[in-house]
């Protein structure tokens, strides 16, 4: 059994691995064609030299720091992408300086606190994640509306911040919330709404188990 979990959790990590690498990659295509930089960084990483990107990166940073007030969005790109570089890296320490720092210089961003949060997260300090899904929730309801997929992904996370610390109650409000929005943004069979209702239900099953009277193991008299 035990061999089965760490099979599993071998994939998922490597499922969320892919995932940045390839969030990584697009961010860093989406940039500014006057941004040689970045460029260099992308051929870097294609070519499998995380190291070599990080560098150009660190030096875009430190460029865009020194620049005017305008500049601190760019500075937020390179922290926030340098994050994703230590976290494909394994570095968690260092992942998380860099999200932190992206997120002090864009605080508005939802996209840097929700990835903040979750790296917090796995590094077992949900309570501190659970601040920063709470942010991330507060723009995307303002900017994006209550029925959007950012919102809705928001309420998972909080959800699942709560079941790590052990409040099902809590997790199963916020999964509730974001299993709603799902159902009227995907349908009711998406795979995305059969994930959150999964989450949902199992953590409505934990709680029905702890809050149940035992019923086994008595003797009558």
């Amino acid at each position: 059994m035990k061999s089965v979990m760490a099979s599993a959790a071998g994939l998922a990590l490597l499922d969320e691995l892919s995932k940045r690498s390839e969030e990584l990659e697009a961010g860093l295509a989406e940039r500014p064609a006057h941004d040689t930089l970045a460029a260099q960084a992308l051929q870097k990483i294609q070519a499998g030299d995380l190291g070599g990107a990080e560098t150009l990166l660190q030096q875009s940073l430190k460029n865009n720091l020194q620049g005017a007030q305008e500049k601190s969005e760019a500075a937020a790109v390179d922290a926030y992408q340098l994050g994703s570089l230590r976290e494909l890296q394994l570095d968690y320490g260092g992942a998380k300086a860099y999200y932190e720092r992206a997120v002090e210089l864009a605080p508005g961003n939802s996209r840097y606190l929700n990835n903040l949060g979750v790296l917090l997260s796995d590094l077992g300090e949900a309570a501190k994640a659970i601040e920063h899904y709470t942010r991330a929730l507060e723009i995307d309801r303002t900017v994006q509306g209550e029925q959007h997929p950012d919102v809705a992904r928001d309420y998972h996370n909080l959800g699942e911040a709560w079941r790590q610390l052990g409040e099902p109650a809590k997790a199963i409000e916020h999964y509730t919330r974001a299993l709603e929005i799902c159902v009227r943004v995907y349908g009711d069979s998406h795979p995305t709404t059969e994930w959150v209702r999964s989450n949902r239900d199992d953590t409505a099953k934990q709680l029905q188990s702890a809050v149940s009277p035992a019923t086994g193991g008595s003797t009558g008299t």
